[in-house]
């Protein structure tokens, strides 16, 4: 009988984005690592799904994708988020937090500040006439190397309203201060990607634990820049992570 992996790593994808975002990287880690990359409705398989403004059901339903893939038994069980889906990700730590689901061993954050530094505009983004929109979210995301998805013109009539859907769900989302998470965050941020570099010491708000941090080069996307430094970071916090619990 094949033994289970006894580590698992779920990924959630930044805004716009889909599972497949994470595959250059996740597919350079150990075989011992069992990755989920969670799909959001109205992207990649999913594409045929109506899209979801609301994240505590995006909350729900990654809850229930997240408890249905564990068994406890596993050596450690991560979470890693990229731009919005870092907040995805730590929203989720909460709420396994909540319901008494102990297994979650760290979270990693990358290209996003922490939530509580986190101010809707007075006209929320996601309610702004389409180019406007998607100038000022490009503007948001576009540092490092000129390097911005958003920016493919063949593409942009399919993201636009994915984008603004999981703009929305963000912006509606309130932040309130709870207790902290008892799992160390790990944040990565671009060297480049200035609104990210300069709050990252935010997510200390949100752990027990010392904050931890990686500084790489490029912007917004790294992960998509840089797949290999990337990969190469995700696999020395998942082996800090294991040293930790093990101890």
């Amino acid at each position: 009988m094949q033994m289970e992996p006894s580590i698992k790593l779920f990924c959630f994808p930044y805004a716009g984005g889909s599972a497949s975002a994470f595959a250059n990287v996740t597919s350079r880690l150990s075989k011992d690592i069992q990755v989920t990359a969670l799909e959001l409705p109205g992207r990649g398989n999913r594409r045929n799904e109506p899209l979801c403004t609301d994240m505590q059901l995006i909350l729900d339903e990654l809850f229930d994708a997240v408890t249905s893939r564990i068994s406890g038994q596993e050596k450690k069980v991560v979470l890693w988020g990229h731009s919005m889906g870092a907040l995805v990700a730590f929203f989720l730590a909460r709420k396994l937090k909540q319901a008494g689901v102990s297994v979650i061993s760290d979270l990693i954050v990358s290209s996003m500040k922490g939530p509580s530094s986190i101010s809707v505009p007075e006209t929320p983004l996601h309610k702004l006439p389409k180019m406007e929109f998607l100038e000022q979210f490009s503007s948001i995301t576009s540092s490092g190397r000129n390097f911005n998805i958003y920016q493919n013109s063949t593409l942009i009539d399919f993201i636009e309203p994915v984008l603004r859907a999981d703009i929305a769900a963000i912006e509606k989302c309130r932040y309130t201060e709870t207790e902290k998470l008892g799992i160390p965050i790990t944040v990565i941020a671009g060297q480049e990607d200035k609104g990210v570099m300069e709050f990252y010491y935010t997510w200390q708000k949100e752990t027990i634990y010392p904050l931890k941090s990686h500084e790489v080069k490029g912007g917004h996307f790294f992960l998509l820049e840089d797949s290999i430094t990337t990969a190469e970071i995700i696999s020395s916090i998942i082996s800090e992570a294991e040293l930790v619990v093990n101890q």
